[in-house]
């Protein structure tokens, strides 16, 4: 049984699973680096471009799965169970207080845990998975095959011989992220600070949110933190 099931496993990894991905690399290299190619654009600029889309597929993820929303939500759930604790301070009864706030500290640390586990996969997800793919599928490429550096420093600056792929991938990568998120950033805190109507818009202040507990709990303003 067990020979039968890694003849099976073989088969699909090596009959389906790497065709599939070689076709697939094939195909993006064609869409990418062939007209780069085409252009005589350095190596170190390819890489570079590279780097710049997939940062652009990760961003293009997180907007796809609505991660930011869904972030907000967690945090608005958590903000409003504390303002539920921070009610109980009004009962006169020390021990039923006592047990109310212990289960309500219980609920948000559950809750706390879902979000942590849940930001993992997030960041896994829209981050780590399409480096790690795209790093793996530039290391197969012939472009790039037996390539230490893709630009050399003659005078070692600071003792660094060069760029390597990697580095000049991360490079384009995290330049663009972070002018990414700038960008949008900026535009979102404008979007929450004007009006359609051009004034200012009233529901962007300390008193609103997505969070709510109840229809008795006042709501408040959760600035989601993204990664």
């Amino acid at each position: 049984m067990l020979d039968v099931t890694s003849r099976i496993l073989d088969w699909l990894w090596l009959g389906l699973v790497v065709p599939a991905a070689a076709t697939v690399g094939d195909l993006v290299a064609r869409v990418t680096l062939g007209p780069m190619n085409a252009l005589c654009v350095p190596p170190v600029i390819q890489v570079a471009v590279i780097g710049a889309l997939t940062a652009l597929l990760s961003m293009g993820i997180k907007r796809l799965l609505h991660i930011d929303e869904k972030e907000a939500e967690f945090l608005g759930e958590i903000e409003a169970r504390k303002e539920a604790r921070d009610l109980l301070r009004d009962v006169s009864d020390w021990k039923v207080k006592e047990v109310l706030q212990n289960a309500t500290d219980s609920d948000i640390d559950e809750v706390y845990n879902t979000y942590i586990s849940h930001k993992f996969a997030w960041f896994g997800i829209s981050y780590l998975l399409p480096i790690f793919l795209t790093l793996f599928w530039l290391d197969t490429r012939v472009e790039f095959a037996g390539v230490r550096f893709v630009l050399e420093f003659p005078q070692r600056p600071f003792g660094i011989p060069g760029l390597s792929v990697p580095m000049t991938f991360f490079i384009g990568y995290l330049a663009t992220l972070f002018s990414l998120r700038k960008a949008l950033g900026k535009r979102d805190l404008e979007g929450r600070l004007v009006a359609p109507n051009g004034g200012l818009n009233q529901s962007a202040g300390p008193g609103s949110g997505r969070g709510h507990l109840g229809d008795d709990h006042r709501q408040r303003a959760v600035t989601p933190t993204t990664m």
